[in-house]
């Protein structure tokens, strides 16, 4: 009897022991993992949501398609499935140099019927009083030289990034190649070619010089940049 209640404690022991060793050990090694996923390329930030136009003071400069958004109810009420054959913005001297943002205090923009049997042209100017601020052009109106029209729901990049990508591909050191370049005589155009769809067209001039861009305004690839 003495002999079996010896033998009990000592296998009871080794599974006591076995246990222990069990719960104290190390942890698995974690199992590796692959490489870290790539980042995303970046997108341009999709404009605001239509119909959310900016709040804005009386000249205040507006980007392209913030001045758009305040212009859209009268686009709508003339047609609702309006396209966009032409926006430009319109510096005045009072401006000076400030065009570099691509903000202006007036943006034009003409827009086509759907049928593109019809023009009108919508014209936004901060800098007077509320009730004159917009003007709207429904006759007489011509198409402008373009190929094609801008369906405002693939509009992705605005003014104010399309003057951004473009000192960041050469113009940049072209203005401070240029110091006498006047923004009021710029180019800041958005319009659409049946090649390259909507883009914007950048040109500055300055005596002999002139720096030019293309920029698509769907998803902001430089299609054409030159200057001399």
């Amino acid at each position: 009897m003495r002999k079996s209640t010896i033998l009990l404690s000592l296998l009871w022991g080794t599974v006591l022991i076995l246990a222990g060793c069990a719960g104290s050990g190390s942890k698995p090694a974690a199992a590796p993992q692959g490489p870290a996923p790539a980042a995303k390329a970046t997108q341009p930030p999709a404009p605001p949501a239509a119909g959310k136009a900016p709040a804005y003071k009386q000249g205040d400069r507006l980007t392209a398609y913030e001045a758009y958004q305040v212009l859209l109810p009268k686009v709508r009420e003339w047609q609702p499935q309006a396209t966009i054959a032409l926006g430009t913005w319109q510096i005045s001297g009072a401006e000076g140099g400030q065009g570099a943002d691509g903000r202006s205090s007036t943006w034009r923009f003409i827009c086509a019927s759907p049928d593109e049997q019809a023009y009108a042209s919508f014209e936004l100017n901060t800098t007077k009083e509320p009730e004159r601020q917009v003007r709207v052009a429904t006759t007489n109106v011509r198409r402008p030289g373009v190929t094609a029209l801008v369906d405002p729901a693939a509009w992705k990049v605005d003014s104010a990034q399309a003057l951004e990508i473009a000192q960041a591909n050469g113009l940049q050191q072209w203005l401070a190649e240029h110091p006498k370049h006047q923004w009021g005589e710029a180019t800041l155009e958005l319009r659409a070619s049946a090649e390259e769809g909507a883009y914007w067209l950048v040109v500055a001039h300055e005596g002999q010089g002139t720096s030019e861009f293309r920029i698509s305004a769907a998803d902001s690839k430089v299609l054409h940049a030159r200057s001399h």
